[in-house]
């Protein structure tokens, strides 16, 4: 009950701060659910607890890439107390998004991550998928600033370090440079309602793995764990189906959008595309999902914004207040998201 009262809190503060008009409430919703996230128990959650003994040991578990490995020992040159690590990871990960967001939409944002918070993958982003999620918002900050400027490479190279899944943000850089077109949004419903052979998913990732070496191990892995049964196919899960949802109103939408939101609808759409090729893997899908999941909160709310003009912020709150109850009271119990245990100071 601690996210859903704090959700609620964050509700509040943020219409103080639509009376009062200050920056500093945006900073203290941050702040909040980061305090909250780094209180947590040192057993709670899923790979970050795994992340806590690699910051005790990097020979705990051998990581390929090397960006953890030099934040942790950026972190234990001051402390090796789990609170200061926990609250260094939050602060981190969660500030860039807010960053992000605010990219995204300027006047916004703040209602932006307060949805956000009621969203499984900001669960997932703070407990369990912490390199690839902070890989990919530093890839799409790039993208987003600099998709015009080498410094572009520099921040991709950085994602890179944490997760090799940020690669795939080079796929849309280039496709950034090619006008965005609606009807994309119609190929993307199309392959992520078809079944896809496994053969061809197959081929293609030993493709990519071919010709981009720093992935060929992990795609050999996730092929091979396919074919000896240890996972399975992505289903049409029921959680991101308002994603392929989203882009029957983004292809019916005449609105016109700007060069910020074409990079976005590109990421996001693309996103779509590339994750339902590979939906025959489970692996695959969700860590190239995980692009379109994490804009999802900007679209949904640019599609609001264009029904319903006068009434989307109200609309928004209230599909996110819907949300934060069956997040944390039916999506996080069958997952990782078990009744909240704090760390014993």
């Amino acid at each position: 009950m601690y996210f859903i009262s704090l959700y609620f809190i964050s509700l509040f503060l943020y219409g103080l701060n639509c009376i009062q008009k200050t920056v500093l409430s945006g900073f203290l919703i941050v702040l909040l659910w980061c305090l909250l996230i780094a209180s947590r128990d040192i057993f709670y959650g899923q790979d970050m607890v795994m992340y806590y003994h690699i910051f005790l040991d990097s020979n705990y578990y051998k990581l390929d890439e090397l960006g953890l490995n030099y934040l942790n020992d950026f972190i234990s040159f001051f402390s090796n107390d789990f609170f200061f690590f926990s609250i260094v990871y939050a602060v981190i990960i969660n500030f860039l998004l807010l960053y992000l967001l605010k990219l995204c939409d300027r006047e916004n944002y703040i209602l932006l991550f307060i949805f956000f918070t009621s969203y499984f993958i900001f669960y997932q982003l703070n407990f369990n998928i912490y390199r690839q999620g902070l890989a990919i918002i530093i890839s799409l900050l790039g993208l987003l600033l600099y998709s015009k400027n080498r410094l572009f490479l520099l921040l991709l190279f950085v994602a890179i370090l944490f997760h090799k899944a940020a690669i795939l943000t080079l796929v849309f850089f280039i496709l950034s440079f090619i006008k965005f077109r609606r009807y994309y949004c119609l190929i993307g419903l199309f392959i992520s309602l078809i079944p896809i052979p496994d053969n061809i998913y197959i081929f293609l990732a030993e493709v990519v793995g071919e010709y981009i070496p720093i992935l060929k191990q992990s795609l050999t892995e996730y092929i091979r764990v396919v074919r000896v049964g240890v996972i399975g196919a992505a289903s049409l899960d029921q959680k991101n189906i308002p994603i392929i949802i989203s882009l029957l109103f983004i292809y019916f939408s005449k609105v016109k959008i700007n060069k910020l939101q074409e990079n976005i609808f590109i990421v996001y759409v693309w996103g779509v595309i590339f994750a339902s090729i590979f939906k025959g893997n489970v692996i695959i899908y969700d860590r190239v999902l995980l692009y379109s999941q994490i804009l999802f909160p900007y679209v949904l709310f640019f599609i609001l914004k264009n029904i319903f003009p006068s009434k989307n912020k109200v609309l928004y709150v209230s599909l996110a207040s819907v949300q934060v109850l069956i997040t944390v009271l039916i999506w996080g119990p069958r997952n990782f998201l078990p009744d909240y245990l704090f760390y014993m100071f």
